[in-house]
């Protein structure tokens, strides 16, 4: 299964190789999961692409809880609150101060839907 990881906002770019960089200190996420840094294509007179997101390829909704609280650890070493879009499917959920087992939940059914 696939997870999408975005953050969106100015400092995207900076945001998500700050997340990246966090992940791949978790032990649970580095051994278990593929995790990688995509960027999209850049635009007409853009001189290199900016970061699109993080995909996790993760091969069971039981490593989800882990893969939010990592999120959330992050999150919370921010000095401001960081909006992070994280898509499995057709579902995205936004984690602002959303609650973690919300997040689970929404990810989860989107499994039992493909």
């Amino acid at each position: 299964m696939t997870i999408n990881v975005r953050i969106d906002g100015d400092s995207a770019d900076d945001e998500l190789r700050s997340l990246h960089q966090w992940l791949l200190r978790e032990p649970v996420i580095y051994q278990d999961m593929d995790l990688k840094l995509v960027s999209k294509q850049p635009e007409q007179g853009q001189m290199g692409a900016a970061l699109d997101l993080i995909t996790l390829t993760v091969t069971s909704t039981l490593q989800l809880p882990s893969v939010i609280d990592a999120i959330n650890g992050w999150r919370r070493t921010r000095r401001r609150e960081t909006q992070i879009t994280v898509e499995r499917g057709d579902v995205k959920v936004t984690i602002t101060g959303a609650d973690p087992e919300a997040v689970i939940k929404a990810l989860s059914l989107a499994e039992k839907d493909e």
